[in-house]
């Protein structure tokens, strides 16, 4: 049986389990044989204070105290008090627990503490429900920002939690591999850990066995924050063990929120053979206008120790910048640079975890701009790849102006049948690129021009029959640079002639005529050579043209009909 005694702001009310409270206690059942009903008294509670009990609950009327035993709670708003017993003095709006022994002295069962912040477990506690103070000793707690315990642990009415002889660590391990210590702790729930002083210790593991426990930071005074939120403060540093490298401290560092738009992080790993590594991290926001990052990091890896027959030492350096901005709904920049040096060794720490497993550091940016809703846009963009394999280097700039259909003779509304001139229309297109390249074979540059124009004419002859006249003209020029050959050029002209035309509604013809001139400054000859008896390369340097001339035509065709299927109901039992 479960007893349950409420204490509203005008009094208390006794209750059973699976009673409803009423505006008096009621004079039927288990509920008439408990003393009478005392004298209503006005205090400060602002919410109903709810006792629980499994095996008894006894109300001393003189000294108006409480006694829960078994399984014991109290509840009030959202703090909760648990224990195998509880003792409430009511004139002071106070809750006393301690542990339960068995009969060796050995603790069987912790009062525990649960509030919106968390909880605890501790041997001894005691709470005012009224002023929100509570007092605690030899507190345990595993919470999801941290596990903590102290020899005394005092509720401030704020959350806040002043702990003596305070240890908190991250490491969820029965034997932490560290941990930090402090004489005075202040725990602030969701915000920041506070020490007086700040002791970090190690227990380093070395084939699954500990090694004695280390002291290596020692401060007088230290903040670090344990919140998931962004606040500034020192970042928790993690212990390990790497083949190679020995005992290393990763995360050690510092988080700057510089205010809500920016933040700065400066982190950095140490080994005991040497081994270090040091980066930063600056990002910023500001609305939908702008944002970024920018990182790099500089590392020294040694592996094994001097003489030994792998022993090695490696440089890494990294660098990335990321840029968008929005100047307005019509033009917009990105930008992602990407800078890898050094003889490089993939580091599990590093800040930036795509370096881990990727073979090339690749960099682009790019500007957009359109006009006229849309119709008219301008791009340039810039790409550049390092392989870290091989060491070769590719970088690319290009330039794009688009032009949608524009109708020179068509007035704004107007119908295409409204004349013959609204008809035609034309679609200028232009763009330019430039690509370098550095490899083992040497170094080339490639440049690269292109303009055309499309002129179009619609005509609709009948119902069912129409054709869209096209005539191109595109031109393009080449020039390439080479370390290692002469250097090349070249032009095409080229006029594509087509008629895109519907005969019969279903039937679409597409006869197309190309003439392309080319002109280059040099030209490669094969041939066979029957003395040889193989087939013999050769490059003439002078300049030469010449042209091609191709036609084409497409045919393409919809027909629709009724297939009587009555021959397939007979043989395969289908029919459509």
């Amino acid at each position: 049986m479960v007893l349950l005694l409420v204490q509203a702001a005008e009094g208390i009310t006794p209750l059973y389990a699976g009673e409803q409270l009423t505006g008096n206690s009621g004079k039927s059942g288990a509920a008439a044989s408990q003393p009478e009903e005392p004298r209503r008294k006005k205090d400060k509670l602002d919410s109903t204070v709810v006792y629980t009990a499994q095996d008894s609950l006894s109300y001393n009327l003189d000294k108006r105290t409480i006694e829960l035993s078994g399984k014991a709670q109290v509840q009030y708003k959202d703090i909760r008090i648990e224990g195998p017993t509880i003792t409430v003095e009511q004139t002071k709006g106070t809750a006393h627990t301690s542990a339960s022994r068995d009969s060796l002295g050995h603790v069987r069962e912790l009062p525990k503490f649960t509030d919106k912040d968390g909880s605890f477990n501790a041997e001894t506690m005691t709470y005012n429900y009224k002023t929100r103070y509570g007092s605690a000793s030899a507190v345990t707690s595993n919470e999801e920002l941290g596990i903590f315990s102290g020899k005394k642990v005092e509720q401030m009415p704020s959350g806040e939690l002043h702990i003596e002889e305070g240890i908190y660590t991250t490491c969820d391990l029965e034997e932490p591999h560290y941990w930090f210590w402090g004489k005075h702790m202040t725990i602030i729930p969701g915000d920041r850990l506070i020490s007086r002083p700040f002791i970090m210790y190690i227990h380093p593991e070395i084939f699954h066995t500990r090694l004695p426990v280390i002291p290596i930071i020692a401060l007088p005074w230290m903040s670090v924050p344990i919140s998931n939120k962004r606040a500034s403060g020192l970042l928790f540093p993690r212990i390990g063990h790497r083949s190679g490298r020995g005992v290393y401290l990763s995360n050690l560092g510092y988080f700057w929120a510089i205010n809500d738009y920016a933040d700065l992080r400066i982190e950095g790993d140490v080994s005991f053979n040497g081994s270090w590594r040091l980066g930063e991290r600056v990002r910023y926001k500001q609305g939908e206008m702008f944002s970024g990052m920018i990182q790099g990091e500089y590392e020294r890896v040694v592996l094994n120790n001097p003489g030994d027959p792998d022993y090695a030492r490696y440089i890494n350096r990294n660098l990335r910048v990321i840029h968008h901005q929005s100047f307005d709904p019509t033009a917009q920049l990105d930008v992602n640079l990407h800078y890898l040096d050094g003889n490089r060794y993939y580091e599990l720490n590093s800040i930036d975890p795509e370096s881990i497993v990727t073979q090339q550091a690749t960099s682009y940016a790019s500007f957009s701009k359109s006009w006229d809703e849309g119709h008219r846009v301008l791009t340039m963009g810039y790409q550049r790849v390092d392989d870290l394999v091989n060491g070769d280097l590719t970088q690319k700039t290009t330039a794009l102006l688009y032009q949608d259909r524009i109708y020179p003779f068509r007035t704004k509304g107007s119908e295409p049948s409204s004349g013959w001139r609204s008809r035609f229309s034309i679609q200028p297109s232009l763009s330019v690129s430039a690509e370098f390249v550095d490899d083992a074979s040497g170094s080339s540059d490639l440049y690269i021009g292109n303009a055309g124009l499309d002129m179009d004419y619609q005509q609709e002859f009948a119902p069912g029959y129409k054709a869209l006249f096209t005539q191109g003209v595109n031109v393009q020029g080449q020039r390439k640079i080479m370390s290692a050959q002469d250097d090349l050029n070249g032009t095409r002209i080229e006029l594509p002639f087509t008629i895109q035309s519907t005969l019969f509604k279903y039937l679409h013809l597409t006869p197309s005529l190309t003439f392309t001139h080319y002109r280059v400054n040099s030209t490669v000859q094969e041939y066979y050579d029957s003395v040889s008896n193989s087939v013999v390369t050769q490059t003439i340097h002078q300049p030469a043209e010449y042209s091609t001339t191709v036609f084409s035509l497409a045919a393409q065709a919809r027909l629709y009909g009724v297939l009587d299927t009555g021959f397939l109901e007979k043989t395969v039992g289908l029919k459509a």
